[in-house]
Parts: C-alpha cells; structure tokens; sequence
C-alpha cells in the first residue's frame, strides 16, 4: 500500500469529496420521488338538473361523484383531496385565501345541456339513417327499373350503415351546446403540480364529451409560457448558492488574526457585516438578472430586488456568525441550506414523509421560495410574513458570532519563550 495512503490527511480530501457528492445528490432526492398525496382541490356543483321522461335528474352531482371517486385510492392517501363547496362565495373566498391549488365547477345548466345535447344526437342519427334509407330504397327502385339486381347496389357503393353515436355527436353538436365545468387555476401554490393535475383533469373531462373552460387567479404575466414553473428555481439556487460562496470568500479575505483582541474582533464582524450588505445586493441583482433576461420573465423588480436582498443578508449573517466559532461549522450551515434547496420548489404534498416533518418546516429556501410567490402571484409586498424565519436565521448568526468572539477571546494566548 502506498505511503500516502496510510496517512489519514491523504484520504481527507477524498473523504470531503465524497461527503459533498452525497449531500448533492441527496438535494435531489425529494424531487426524484415526488409523489402527489391529498393535493387539495376544491370542486363545487351550480347544477340545478332538469326533468326528462324518467323524471327529475343532476347530472352534476353525479359529475361530482365520478371526478372525486376517480381519485380516490384504497389506503388513503389520494394524489387529490377533494373539498366540495355549496355556494360560489365560499370558493371564491377559499381561492383568494390560497388555499387551494384549483377548483371545479359544474355549471348550472350541465344536465339541462347534457340532455338537450343527446336528444340533439338521436335526432341527427335518427335523420341520417331515414336518409340512408331513402338513398337505399331509390337506388332499389332504380335498379329494378332498368332491370338490375337490387343486391348490386352495394356494389356501387352506396352504403347503408349508420355513423357511431360518439363520431356524430362530434360533428353535430355544437362546442357552445356541450355542458360546461370551468377549472379555476391557483399559481400561487407550487404552478408544475397545478398544470400537471389540472391538464390531467382536463384530459379526462373532454374524453367524457365535456366542454372544459379555464381561468385563473393569482396570476401573473410573466412573459413567458414556462415561467410559473421555473420561477422558484431560478430565485432559490443563484440566491442560496451565490450567498454561501460569497460568505465564504469574504470571510477568508477579512477574518482577525488568531490572537485578536475583542475589539479588533468586534471591528471585524462589523467589517465583515457591512461587506455582506453590499455583497448580498449583488447577489439579488444578479438572481434579477438572471430571472428577466436568462428566464425572460416579466416581474415586478421594485419588490423581488429587495425581498432577496434582505434573504441573501440573512443568510449571510447566519454563515458568518459560524464561522466566527468555527470554519467547519459555517461549512456544515451552507451544506444544510443548500442540501435542502429543493423544498423550494417542490410541494409540500410531494414530499417523502420524512422531508415533511423534519426539513420543510425550518429550511429558509422554502420561505424563499414562498415570499418571491406571494409577490409575484399575490401582490404582497417585500416585506411580507416570510422574513421573519429568515429575520432568525440573522438572529441566530449574530448569536453564535457573539459567542465565536467570546470563544476566541477566552483562548490563553500561547506562552513565550
């Protein structure tokens, strides 16, 4: 075996490598097994039925049966969790609130369509085949006058059978005359999870002969078709990523010397601060940047610019104040916030179990990315509820700066002599 394998300080570099490559991949272990349970929907029922010869009937309520039990599953976690409404102002109420990623709604007049649009199927059916068997019957009247065969007429290709029920319902009825369920779309949850269920939704509906319309709350033009997607991952990683290399950097550039009295200590951690004012800037900047002219994407800078400046210092002071005890440990705080970076932009629904109960509540890249929705897709200033965990984030750093210093300063100075 070589020498340098036999000596520990060797194999650290390998060691560190290997750790890092784990810890990255783990980042994309939540994304990597998403899967959808209890996502909430709402659906509600305007239908007011009709009455046809069996008597009086809601093909809404039936609707709403069919669209809840398709996705329901035997152990209990649903990929949807359906909550039905009564009234239309207490959905829309829920929907401002946010508190859904769509809604359903069945018009008031889908059985008194629904109806009128398969009696207009009979009637069109029962007019092709009387008109088939008109055609038939004259090319009969027509053969046996001049003396040929009636059998031949097929062969002359006229044909006697009547379209399918499904083929003619597509070319005599009307989109406007189908029934009509309206799906509500919310982009302030997390955008991928609402277009995929609600285009699946879509797909099952239009399948059923439905007429699907759309609309949209909390929404935002953001320029471009993908934007609501990847809006949150062009925010989180250049913010988080950008700020603990930067920390890093400048910590390295300005820490005291080791036998630094509490003074020039305390001058340096203000030194140090003010450098992560203007370096944070920066990196909101550039995350601007890289959102309207890499994304090409429309948002309102005015707010985004200093709701990520104040998240990029934050996270800077939390670094720092590790760093100011030891190295390693700021080291260990950037690994955590970057490693679970992916919160970010995946639901909360999607998660494994394990990701929400022990890291979704605390990891300040969710907070990041739910602030940049509240004020892209709700309207809500820079300073909204989501600084606040970041704001102790802050806290915690000038904290364990405090107790760094203290730390430091405690330390004998090394004999002389």
């Amino acid at each position: 075996m070589p020498k340098q394998l036999k000596n520990p300080k060797a194999l650290a570099p390998l060691g560190v490598i290997c750790v890092l490559l784990t810890l990255w991949s783990c980042m994309f272990y939540p994304m990597l097994h998403a899967t959808p349970k209890n996502i909430p929907f709402a659906i509600l029922s305007l239908d007011k039925g009709a009455k046809t010869a069996a008597g009086t009937v809601n093909a809404g309520k039936t609707m709403v049966q069919k669209i809840t039990s398709a996705t329901s599953a035997s152990d209990g976690d649903s990929p949807i969790a359906w909550t039905e409404f009564k009234t239309r102002n207490a959905l829309d109420k829920a929907m401002d609130d946010n508190d859904y990623y769509a809604a359903v709604v069945i018009s008031k007049d889908f059985t008194a369509k629904q109806v009128a649009a398969k009696q207009a199927q009979t009637q069109a059916i029962a007019k092709q085949v009387q008109a088939q068997m008109e055609a038939k019957m004259k090319a009969q009247a027509q053969a046996q006058a001049q003396g040929v065969a009636p059998n031949a007429t097929a062969q002359n290709g006229t044909s006697t059978a009547a379209p399918s029920p499904s083929a003619l319902a597509q070319s005599t009825t009307a989109t406007k005359d189908m029934p009509v369920v309206t799906i509500i779309t919310n982009s302030a949850k997390n955008p991928t999870v609402t277009q995929n269920i609600t285009a699946s939704i879509t797909s099952t509906l239009k399948q059923a002969g439905v007429n699907v319309k759309t609309s949209a709350v909390h929404d935002y033009g953001l320029g471009n078709a993908s934007g609501s997607a990847m809006l949150a991952q062009l925010t989180v990683a250049p913010t988080v990523l950008m700020s603990a290399v930067c920390t890093l950097i400048m910590y390295l550039m300005t820490k005291p010397r080791k036998n630094a009295s509490r003074k020039e200590r305390l001058i340096t951690v203000g030194v140090q601060a003010c450098y992560a004012a203007v370096l944070s800037l920066c990196v909101a900047g550039a995350t601007c940047f890289l959102i309207t002219v890499v994304g090409g994407m429309t948002i309102p800078v005015g707010a985004v610019l200093p709701y990520l400046w104040i998240c990029s210092f934050c996270l800077m002071l939390l670094v720092l104040g590790m760093a100011t005890i030891v190295l390693p440990l700021a080291a260990l705080a950037m690994l955590t916030v970057m490693f679970t970076m992916s919160t970010g932009y995946t639901a909360f629904e999607a998660l494994p179990a394990f990701w929400q109960d022990w890291i979704y509540p605390w990891t300040p890249a969710r907070y990041i990315a739910d602030g940049i929705r509240s004020i892209v897709f709700l309207g809500q200033g820079a300073f909204n509820s989501t600084l606040v965990p970041l704001a102790v984030c802050a806290a915690i750093g000038l904290v364990a700066a405090g107790i760094g210093m203290a730390v430091q300063c405690g330390r004998k100075a090394p004999a002389r002599g």
